[in-house]
């Protein structure tokens, strides 16, 4: 759970005549702007959804949140909540930050000490979270050690320009007080709902994979899995390939399963995408993360806050963009997924519910291929 008393948070404070409840979400809303309903309730202490819904409706009533779409919902603080509430003659919000707040940004980061300063630089200036682990590697070349990282880390904390988040091996982002706002708007081609990102990147698949393999002589399949979840969590990838190749002078026939778990465009990258990848990777022998992007944004590399956590877990990352020459979605893979050797009994668990997807004539081709 996120630390609500150290750095400026206290500044932000809530309306005495709201419940302690709504207190603790508003408090935890007014450093971090929005999150989703399983974020509130685990960053701001909350015991139960219940906690939440009463929160909510608290903070609905008077106008403080905004309620967020989406698959599982959450709160957001518009900026006109930072305004007057009533006509009580109280100053806003902002105005409160304003008169307590002895040192202006700028100050504050110019008497940072030289190492603070370079780990300062190295956090996103848009307000996403970077992992401690991810921020170290990029900061040995630059000579801050770990044991510099964490002391000069404290220096940040210390003075209110940072807050940090909980998870494996920990993140930080900066306070919304001082992130760039990036006002570029995004192009309308990104997607309204998940759901259509399944199918483009199947057609991609089929288009390059499939083919590719019928052309020498091998067989694949490629189908959406997502839109007909099993029961448990994380417990299906959204699209899975299965490429059948024969040899030969081989009796065995090898038959590769890959999975691929599809997140729409998201500023702020989660690691919890590469834990949900990952977790796909007990019944099949390769597992991809893949994120969709404008095509202008698309880098080389993986985004810094998931690389740790996708080596570590074996997992590819590629982008899914719309290419603006051909007005078609792409896939193009950042980071190749390591061969993993699924448990034989989650592998057939898997392709069975592969095979129930796939059309009756696929399902005599496929079982014909494996024989």
């Amino acid at each position: 759970m996120l630390d609500l008393l150290s750095g400026d948070f206290s500044l932000v404070s809530a309306d005495d005549d709201l419940s302690e409840k709504a207190k603790k979400v508003y408090e935890y809303l007014s450093v971090v702007r929005k999150a989703s309903k399983p974020r509130i309730i685990k960053d701001a202490g909350l015991v139960s959804e219940a906690d939440y819904l009463s929160a909510k409706k608290e903070l609905l009533g008077q106008r403080l949140v905004v309620a967020l779409a989406g698959r599982f919902g959450g709160l957001a603080v518009p900026s006109s909540a930072r305004q007057e509430k009533s006509t009580t003659g109280q100053p806003s919000r902002k105005r409160k930050i304003e008169q307590v707040t002895q040192e202006p940004e700028k100050d504050k980061i110019s008497k940072l000490s030289e190492k603070a300063r370079k780990i300062w630089n190295n956090i996103p200036q848009n307000g996403s979270f970077v992992t401690n682990h991810s921020l170290r590697y990029k900061l040995r070349p630059l000579g801050v050690s770990t044991d510099d990282f964490w002391n000069y880390r404290k220096e940040l904390l210390d003075n209110g320009l940072i807050q940090i988040r909980r998870g494996r091996g920990g993140s930080v982002a900066r306070i919304q007080e001082f992130v760039e706002e990036h006002k570029v708007r995004l192009p309308s081609t990104l997607v309204k709902e998940e759901d259509k990102l399944y199918e483009e990147l199947r057609k991609w698949l089929n288009k390059n994979v499939v083919k590719g393999d019928e052309e020498s002589g091998g067989q694949a399949w490629a189908v959406t899995t997502a839109l007909a979840r099993r029961s448990g969590h994380w417990s299906t990838p959204d699209v899975v390939l299965v490429e059948v190749t024969s040899y030969e002078y081989l009796q065995n026939r090898d038959v590769a399963v890959t999975t691929y778990e599809i997140k729409r465009y998201n500023p702020t990258m989660d690691n919890t995408w590469v834990f949900e990848a990952a977790s796909h990777s007990k019944g099949a022998h390769y597992s991809y993360l893949v994120v969709e992007t404008p095509e202008d944004r698309k880098t080389d590399e993986p985004p810094p806050e998931l690389s740790p956590d996708l080596r570590q877990f074996g997992v590819g990352f590629g982008w899914l963009y719309l290419k603006s020459e051909t007005k078609e979605y792409e896939f193009e893979e950042i980071l190749e997924a390591n061969r993993k050797s699924p448990n034989p009994g989650d592998e057939n668990d898997l392709l069975e519910y592969f095979v129930s997807k796939l059309k009756p004539a696929e399902q005599t081709a496929f079982k014909h291929a494996i024989k």
